[in-house]
């Protein structure tokens, strides 16, 4: 490998810069030129475009550049870049990997890939600073939102070991760990485990933050989703409206977080039969997505989700089968067909068939559920149940009983 790429004959400083960054990326990925300088802070692309030249890099389509996995690995053997360069990496790929106010998190994903090759490369010897343990949290937001909870949990948990010892336990940045772990044992159904961690979150942000901050409102309407999953709706209820009152104060009526504080206490509402409420909060929430996030973000689809839930449960089927399906359109093009969500709404299909007696319709649309819920849930998540049910439910019928 050596003799093929001598590393010893680039004599350029700055293509050197260049590869020492590139080997700690994702190979044969191809990385915009303007990503790639701001990435790796250069002062110009200079380094770059005569790397390309001469063969260390690879030319992309659209003027992108890749590496190619052997020379990345000559690299970092023979001149792995110092502590201070990776650092800086880090923090930069954990700012990109952060979404904005209305971008879906599949933007992010290819930055995900990046920085699952650089903490790939320095194996036992990735860093324990601050922005490396920022970036371990971040990645494991991404796989949440992926619904990949274990590899989720696992960078989590290196993140927040992480900060706890950098930057202590009463820091803002360790409280978002916290709660985002609480977030990922939510996903699996394991509330004690999640309130635990939201309540860890909670402490931290009311002392640090104070209690009108949007990290503590979420922190808030977090713990009201666990007791609403407990089916503790009146605590629910509290807890969201605590939520509420501090959304709409700092951040307005008309922001995706007020939204969520409006969806929660719809679905709340659902779950305890008052479907006039649930449809006024359902609707308001509806109303501030498709103005703020458009009508193809999964937030959006959530709402198009819960309202065809309520005309379920009150016996309009059409209405329901309309909602749901816009629900889906959105899932299935923004997350895929293996997603949770996506999963709900073949479930929340499957039972409007149910409730018009198409069993046999009904069963193909429960069974995909099944098989989502399953595969990434597992077996014995209520969730997983509540579609076994069904499923058996919707056989018994079919056979007379």
């Amino acid at each position: 490998m050596g003799r093929i790429f001598d590393l010893s004959a680039v004599k350029d400083g700055e293509v050197l810069g260049a590869l020492q960054g590139c080997c700690l990326l994702a190979p044969n990925v191809p990385i915009a030129r303007r990503t790639l300088k701001k990435w790796l802070d250069l002062p110009s692309l200079d380094g770059v475009n005569r790397a390309v030249k001469s063969g260390w890099l690879n030319e992309e389509p659209g003027g992108a550049v890749s590496i190619h996995p052997v020379i990345a690995a000559v690299v970092r053997r023979e001149a792995m870049p110092g502590e201070d360069v990776i650092d800086a990496l880090a923090e930069q790929l954990r700012r990109d990997m952060i979404p904005g106010m209305t971008e879906v998190f599949t933007t992010k994903l290819p930055v995900l890939e990046h920085a699952i090759a650089l903490d790939d490369a320095l194996g036992s010897h990735a860093l324990r600073t601050e922005n490396y343990g920022n970036m371990l949290g971040q990645m494991g937001y991404l796989l949440l939102e992926q619904a990949k909870y274990e590899n989720a949990l696992a960078y989590m948990e290196r993140g927040v070991k992480i900060e706890e010892q950098v930057l202590g336990i009463e820091h803002r940045e360790t409280a978002t760990s916290y709660n985002n772990i609480g977030a990922v044992y939510r996903e699996q159904g394991n509330h004690a485990q999640a309130l635990k961690w939201f309540q860890k979150a909670l402490k931290v942000r009311e002392k640090v933050l104070g209690p009108e901050h949007p990290d503590t409102a979420t922190s808030y309407n977090n713990i009201g989703a666990v007791y609403r999953e407990q089916g503790n709706h009146a605590q629910a209820l509290e807890w969201f409206q605590k939520a509420l009152k501090v959304m709409e104060k700092v951040l307005g009526p008309e922001h995706p977080d007020t939204a969520s504080s409006y969806n929660n206490i719809g679905e709340t509402y659902r779950r305890q039969g008052d479907y006039a409420q649930a449809s006024e909060w359902f609707e308001k929430a509806l109303k501030v997505r498709e103005k703020v996030l458009g009508p193809e973000h999964p937030d959006t689809a959530i709402s198009y989700n819960n309202i065809g839930t309520v005309y379920r449960e009150q016996g309009n089927h059409v209405q329901a089968l309309e909602w749901l399906e816009k629900a889906l359109k959105v899932w299935e093009k923004v997350l895929g067909s293996e997603h949770p969500n996506t999963a709900a709404t073949y479930h929340n299909i499957g039972t409007v068939y149910c409730a018009q007696g198409d069993y046999a319709e009904a069963l193909q649309w429960l069974e995909k559920a099944l098989a989502v819920r399953s595969n990434v849930l597992g077996p014995e998540h209520p969730l997983t149940k509540t579609t076994q049910w069904w499923i058996d439910y919707a056989h018994k019928k079919m056979n007379g009983g």
